[in-house]
């Protein structure tokens, strides 16, 4: 019995010396993986250079956005320019967009009667002519956008308004026009065309604002706003940068207590040029067939 009881404690003793034999085994190599862990001591040298080696990565990446980035600006550049150099723009006047129905062609040695000069219309009267002049015109104002930016078209529009005569109160249309055409087409060679609209427009700015007269306030049953029916054009003879074109503007007078019409000059001078109406003149003024 006694020996039964020395083998148990024995036995048992052995089992407490192995549980702590795992428990030690355990703890060292808990402490080994902590003493893993904590971060080795650098050297100077070591230190710098890995200051510098996340510095360089640092720059790669920088270097790498600014890159993508540019490309993109780059690309989107490229397709505004293209876009821009396809595009069309008319750089005709508001006055003289469309929407004129006859049309007669001059030269300034020529008598202004309408009866022996070319005209046509629209609808029957030559319209084979119309149709050519109206070619010749739409190519005459029409660039890229992206030339008119570079040369300056797009913007280039100016405005002058000769003073209203109250001596000239009361002529018609036709009496103005005989009496003070303008003297920049009748005083020298030159070739012009002369746009009928059929019925009066407002004259508008390039920006289509209504504009206002700049003798606003002459007196007080006017508004400032100038109406037309007639438009001149000018034609170049040759290659040029500029075309004029003369407005028969009418506003309101009123004199002796009568409301009348008085009419005065507008020139607007925009960045083109007619040359090519003038290389299709003798096609326009040809005799008809037939």
């Amino acid at each position: 019995m006694e020996e039964k009881e020395l083998e148990a404690v024995q036995a048992e003793n052995e089992e407490q010396k192995t549980e702590q034999q795992v428990e030690q085994k355990e703890e060292k190599k808990e402490k080994v993986e902590v003493k893993n862990e904590q971060p080795k001591e650098l050297t100077d040298d070591e230190l710098y250079a890995q200051i510098q080696t996340e510095k360089l990565l640092k720059k790669k990446k920088v270097k790498r956005i600014v890159t993508f980035s540019s490309l993109c600006l780059a690309f989107v550049l490229a397709v505004c320019l293209i876009v821009l150099a396809v595009v069309p723009v008319s750089l005709k006047p508001r006055c003289a967009v469309d929407g004129f129905t006859t049309i007669e062609l001059y030269h300034s040695t020529q008598t202004l009667d309408p009866d022996i000069v070319n005209a046509f219309n629209n609808t029957d009267l030559r319209k084979d002519k119309f149709d050519l002049f109206m070619e010749k015109y739409n190519e005459s104002f029409k660039t890229s956008y992206l030339s008119a930016i570079f040369n300056g078209s797009l913007l280039s529009y100016t405005i002058d308004e000769a003073e209203p005569r109250s001596k000239d109160s009361g002529k018609t249309e036709e009496e103005f026009e005989e009496t003070y055409f303008p003297g920049a087409l009748k005083n020298r060679d030159c070739y012009f065309a002369k746009l009928d609209f059929g019925t009066e427009r407002k004259f508008v700015k390039q920006n289509g604002q209504v504009y206002t007269s700049r003798y606003y306030g002459y007196n007080n049953i006017w508004d400032g706003t100038l109406s037309y029916r007639y438009v001149f054009v000018e034609i170049n003879q040759t290659r040029s940068d500029y075309v004029n074109f003369y407005v028969m503007a009418k506003s309101p007078f009123k004199e002796n207590d009568e409301l009348i019409n008085k009419y005065h000059w507008v020139s607007v001078q925009v960045k083109a040029d007619t040359n090519p109406i003038y290389n299709a003149w003798g096609q326009l003024t040809a005799a008809d067939e037939v």
